[in-house]
């Protein structure tokens, strides 16, 4: 892992690059705990060797795993990092893109990257939050990374 920080100012801005078989979600979290970031969003691109993305099931409050064991693009990778339990939780959604065309969303559970993955991490002030988490969308309960309910899951 190579972290560069590209901007000084009040919003401080990271490229953190990992290399060929690196875990990003590992090192990501570890970066976040380095730098003391509580709050902060990220994208990224690149490529993963393998992955297992995550779709909440909601009525038994988790996720439906679903491994990709195979190359894949990063089309899309976002997320956010934010201390709330005195330590950097991250919430990653990505969308792997296949050889053949077809893709796989969801949350981003585990990784290992094939060659490169570029991220950007800009850390700045907290995001307001709605003070109050519905328990119920649409009949169905809500998911978050650390199976907790929420309504960012």
């Amino acid at each position: 892992m190579e972290v560069r920080r590209i901007n000084g100012g009040p919003e401080r801005v990271y490229t953190v690059v990992f290399a060929d078989g690196e875990d990003p979600i590992h090192g990501l979290e570890a970066f976040a705990r380095a730098e003391g970031m509580a709050h902060g969003t990220l994208t990224a691109i690149g490529t993963l060797r393998r992955a297992v993305v995550g779709v909440c099931d909601g009525r038994r409050q988790g996720y439906d795993r679903i491994p990709v064991e195979r190359a894949v693009d990063v089309v899309l990778l976002v997320g956010d990092i934010d201390d709330t339990a005195g330590r950097p939780e991250l919430r990653l959604r990505t969308v792997l893109g296949t050889r053949g065309g077809q893709v796989v969303a969801g949350h981003l559970l585990e990784a290992e990257v094939r060659s490169i993955l570029e991220v950007t991490v800009s850390q700045g002030a907290p995001k307001k939050k709605p003070r109050h988490v519905p328990q119920r969308a649409g009949g169905e309960w809500l998911c978050s990374r650390a199976g907790r309910l929420s309504a960012f899951g």
